[in-house]
């Protein structure tokens, strides 16, 4: 069988085409890192009252995290805590995150309180900015008349007590400290919360605190994973309408006002 020049060619272009078609293929295929590009690493602002809208935020930041391979999803906490169902909901999202999770109290003069306190021991890092505080986790209920809040009944002590000992066991925490916050409204500065246990790290700023946590090893599922955090591109989640929405409605200091009007 003779070939003439002109089909050999036309053979060898095809071949050098699928050639470079594989090449392609396999090069979208690899992993991120193969390029030199730096880890994702996804922030939330958790401020103000925590309600609903914070919970679905949080919801849908480890969502997002997960869906993106990020290498983190980070907390930055500054809250005077909020409502008991919005925080169960978000320590059971933590949970089943697939993601390591940072929680970190900052910028310097930031509060962890009260449900902030178990969104800060929920974190399989857990930080805190110099000059910041946490704790005085005992559940109050807001009533409509002049005194404003009272103490929640014992039987939602004790339950709140015993869930944030567990989460604080469950990340290796003191966990009878973790119980003073809600039975005796402890409170602990950054340096008192570092030296206690409760948290691993007090760190400046986020840059500083990705860079310090970079190689360290969290638990996460029952799995071992390394943290990969240096030089991290660090992203913003801001909150969605809707999410803006039900929190705005989900506060229950708002609903008084719009009761009362």
């Amino acid at each position: 069988m003779v070939m003439k020049a002109g089909d050999l060619m036309n053979k060898r272009s095809k071949h050098l085409i699928i050639g470079w078609i594989l090449v392609m293929v396999f090069l979208l295929l690899l992993p991120a890192h193969s390029f030199g590009q730096a880890p994702l690493v996804l922030t939330i602002q958790v401020e103000d009252m925590i309600t609903a809208g914070t919970a679905a935020h949080i919801q849908r930041a480890v969502l997002e995290a997960e869906a993106q391979n990020a290498a983190a999803l980070v907390l930055l906490l500054d809250t005077p805590g909020g409502l008991v169902d919005a925080t169960l909901d978000i320590i059971s999202a933590m949970v089943a995150s697939e993601v390591p999770i940072i929680t970190y109290v900052a910028p310097q003069g930031a509060i962890a309180a009260s449900a902030g306190a178990f969104i800060l021991l929920g974190g399989h890092i857990a930080a805190m900015s110099p000059g910041t505080t946490t704790g005085a986790a005992m559940p109050v209920m807001l009533t409509p008349d002049e005194e404003g809040t009272q103490t929640a009944d014992n039987k939602t002590i004790l339950f709140l007590a015993g869930h944030i000992r567990s989460i604080a066991e469950s990340n290796d925490r003191p966990a009878e400290i973790a119980e003073r916050f809600v039975t005796e409204n402890l409170t602990l500065t950054s340096r008192e919360a570092l030296d206690l246990g409760v948290i691993e790290y007090i760190s400046p700023d986020l840059t500083t605190l990705l860079e310090t946590v970079h190689g360290e090893t969290v638990v996460l599922r029952e799995e071992n994973v390394t943290l990969n955090t240096a030089g991290a591109q660090v992203v913003p989640l801001e909150r969605s309408l809707t999410e803006r929405i039900t929190h705005l409605i989900s506060n229950p200091q708002i609903t008084f006002i719009l009761l009362l009007i």
